[in-house]
C-alpha cells in the first residue's frame, strides 16, 4: 500500500467517524461538521473514480484544511477564552469563520470582540455589539444575552433570565450558559443550589466522552463551587494545576473570594487585596470586584444544608473523573515515549545513509526479521526489527501512533513498566510472526519484516486494559465508552489488515494481545502488593 492509498483510507475513516459523531451531537455547531464530513467523503469518492492516483493527496489536503486546522483553531480559541484573552481568541475565531461559516463563528467573532471591548472599559460599545444578536432564538442569541448581564455583573438579573427564559436542556448543552448559571447562583448566595446544579452537570458530563476543553470547563465549574464555599486549599489546587491558563489577576480574584467566604482573619486581608487589585484590573474584572466588595458573600457554615455538605465530602473522598481524565491531568513528561521515537528516527536516518530505507540488503544488515534466520539462532533480530521501517510513510504512521498512544500509557504505567510493555509487545509480535510464518508457509522464500507496528498495537491493548480496570473499579461511564471506542478501532484495524496483504495481520494481532495481557499482569501484581501492605 502506497502513501496515496493510506491517506485515502485515513481520510474516509476519520470523516465517517466525524459524521457519525456530529449526527448524534445536540449542539447547533454539529451541522457544519456534518456538511464538511459529507463534502470530504464525496470528493474522496469522485477523485478515486476519476484520478485514483491523486485521490488520497487531494482528499487529504482538503481534510487537513477543513478538519485539522479548525480543530486546532477551535482548541486555541477556547483556551484563550478560558484565559480571558478575548482579543486573541477573536482572531482565531475569524479563521474558523472562514472555514466553517455555517457554525455560527461569524457571530462568535463579534461576541468575543464585545468582551474584549468591555475589558478595555468601553461598555457602551460592547452592549451595542451584543444587542445585534440578543433577539436571535439560537445558541449565539442566548450567549449574547448572558454576556450582556455578565459584563455588568448584574447577577440577579442574569439568574432570573436563565431560570425563566432558558430551558434546563439549553443550559446543559451550552458550557457558557452552564458557567453563567453556576456563577450567578454563587454570587447571589444560593450555595445549595450551586452545589446541586454542579453535581448534576458533572454527573451528566461523566456519561459522555470529554475533550481536553471539557476538562477545563469542569475545572472552572469546580473552581466556582470551592471558592464560594470558602475552600481556599481546593481553589489553590485548581489554580496551580492550570497556572498557565488563568491570568494572575483572575487567580488573585478567586483566591480572595475563597478567603472572604471562609471568613476569619484572612477575610479582611482579602478584602484589602481586592481594593488594591481593582485599581489595576481590566474593565470586566473591575465590575466583578465592585460587586464582590458591595454584596456580602454567603457564609457556608450557616447556609449549607446536610445534602450540600455531603456533595462536598463526596468530591473530597472520591475522584469522580475518569481514568483518561486523571491521566490527562498529569504533568509528567513522557521521556520514554520521546526517546523511543528518537531511536526509531535515528535508525531510519542510518537506513537512509547506508543506501535507503527500502533497500532489502540494508534492512537485513541492520537487523530486519527473517523467520528462517531468526530460527537458526539470530534471536536479536526480534528486537532490532521493531526499530526499523520500510519507507517514510511506514515510519510516519507508526511514530504518530506511538506519540498519541505512548504518552497516555507511559503516564498511566510509569516509565519502566511502559518500556517493558513496549518491548514485550514488539519482540513478542515478531516472535509470533516468525513461528506462524515457518509453520504455515515454510516454503515461501526470504521474507523481511520490520516496523514498530506490533509495539504500537500493544499500546492499544494496554489502553484497553487501563480503561477496563477504570470501569471495573470506579464505574465511570466515560471509561466504558472509551473502551468501546478502542474495540471499534481494533475492529476497523482488523478489517484494514485483512484487506491489505502487505500488512502483517499476525504482527498486529499478537502485539495487541500481548499489550493487553502484559498490562493486566502489571495490575494484578500491583493488586497483590497493595493487599500485602
Amino acid at each position: 500500500m502506497n502513501l496515496n492509498q493510506l491517506l485515502l483510507w485515513m481520510v474516509c475513516l476519520s470523516s465517517a467517524a466525524l459524521l457519525a459523531r456530529s449526527s448524534r451531537s445536540p449542539q447547533e455547531t454539529a451541522r457544519g461538521w456534518s456538511i464538511v464530513s459529507i463534502a470530504i467523503l464525496a470528493i474522496a469518492g469522485l477523485t478515486f473514480y476519476w484520478v485514483p492516483a491523486w485521490a488520497g493527496w487531494i482528499s487529504g489536503s482538503l481534510w487537513a484544511l477543513l478538519v485539522i486546522v479548525p480543530i486546532v483553531g477551535l482548541r486555541r480559541s477556547n483556551r484563550l477564552c478560558f484565559g480571558e484573552r478575548y482579543d486573541r481568541a477573536s482572531q482565531w475565531a475569524k479563521v474558523l469563520a472562514w472555514l466553517h461559516p455555517t457554525d455560527g463563528w461569524v457571530e462568535r467573532v463579534e461576541l468575543l470582540r464585545a468582551k474584549a471591548t468591555a475589558q478595555r472599559g468601553d461598555f457602551a460599545t460592547a452592549h451595542q455589539i451584543l444587542e445585534r444578536y440578543r433577539t436571535l432564538p439560537t445558541r449565539i442569541g442566548r450567549s449574547a444575552t448572558a454576556a450582556g448581564y455578565a459584563i455588568e455583573a448584574n447577577w440577579n438579573a442574569l439568574l432570573d433570565w436563565l431560570r425563566h427564559s432558558v430551558s434546563p436542556k439549553a443550559r446543559a448543552n451550552n458550557w457558557e450558559l452552564t458557567h453563567d448559571y453556576l456563577r450567578a447562583l454563587g454570587e447571589t448566595g444560593d450555595l445549595n443550589g450551586l452545589l446541586e446544579e454542579a453535581m448534576r452537570f458533572e454527573l451528566k458530563a461523566s456519561r459522555s466522552q470529554l475533550t481536553p476543553d471539557d476538562l477545563f470547563q469542569l475545572d472552572r465549574m469546580r473552581l466556582y463551587c470551592w471558592a464560594f464555599c470558602g475552600r481556599v486549599d481546593r481553589v489553590q489546587t485548581i489554580l496551580n494545576s492550570a497556572s498557565k491558563l488563568y491570568p494572575p489577576q483572575t487567580r488573585a480574584f478567586w483566591l480572595a473570594t475563597a478567603c472572604m467566604a471562609a471568613g476569619g482573619e484572612d477575610a479582611a486581608a482579602a478584602t484589602q487585596q481586592l481594593v488594591g487589585l481593582k485599581e489595576r484590573a481590566n474593565g470586566l474584572l473591575q465590575r466583578a470586584i465592585a460587586w464582590r466588595l458591595s454584596v456580602p458573600l454567603a457564609a457556608p457554615q450557616q447556609v449549607l444544608q446536610p445534602s450540600s455538605q455531603g456533595i462536598l465530602e463526596y468530591w473530597e473522598t472520591r475522584q469522580e473523573s475518569s481514568t483518561t481524565d486523571r491521566i490527562r491531568a498529569s504533568q509528567r513528561i513522557p521521556w520514554a515515549t520521546y526517546s523511543a521515537i528518537a531511536v526509531n528516527a535515528i535508525l531510519f536516518a542510518v537506513e537512509t545513509l547506508l543506501g535507503g530505507s527500502q533497500n532489502n540488503q540494508v534492512l537485513y544488515r541492520l537487523g530486519a526479521l527473517v523467520p528462517e534466520v531468526v530460527w537458526a539462532g539470530e534471536w536479536w533480530r526480534l528486537l532490532s526489527a521493531t526499530f526499523l521501517h520500510f519507507g517514510i510513510a511506514h515510519l510516519g504512521m507508526n511514530m504518530l501512533g506511538l506519540y498519541i498512544l505512548g504518552i497516555y500509557v507511559e503516564v498511566a504505567l510509569g516509565v519502566w513498566r511502559y518500556l517493558a510493555l513496549y518491548l514485550v509487545s514488539g519482540t513478542g509480535s515478531m516472535l509470533a510472526t516468525t513461528i506462524l510464518s515457518l509453520w504455515l508457509e515454510p516454503d515461501a522464500g526470504v521474507r523481511l519484516v520490520v516496523g514498530a507496528s506490533g509495539a504500537v498495537m500493544g499500546l492499544i491493548g494496554a489502553i484497553a486494559a487501563i480503561l477496563l480496570r477504570g470501569w471495573r473499579q470506579k464505574k465511570v461511564r466515560a471509561d466504558r465508552d472509551r473502551l468501546r471506542a478502542i474495540l471499534l478501532i481494533v475492529g476497523l484495524q482488523t478489517i484494514f489488515d485483512l484487506m491489505n496483504p502487505q500488512i502483517c495481520f499476525v504482527c498486529h494481532a499478537s502485539g495487541l494481545i500481548l499489550g493487553f495481557v502484559t498490562c493486566s499482569f502489571f495490575f494484578w501484581v500491583e493488586g497483590i502488593r497493595n493487599r500485602d501492605r
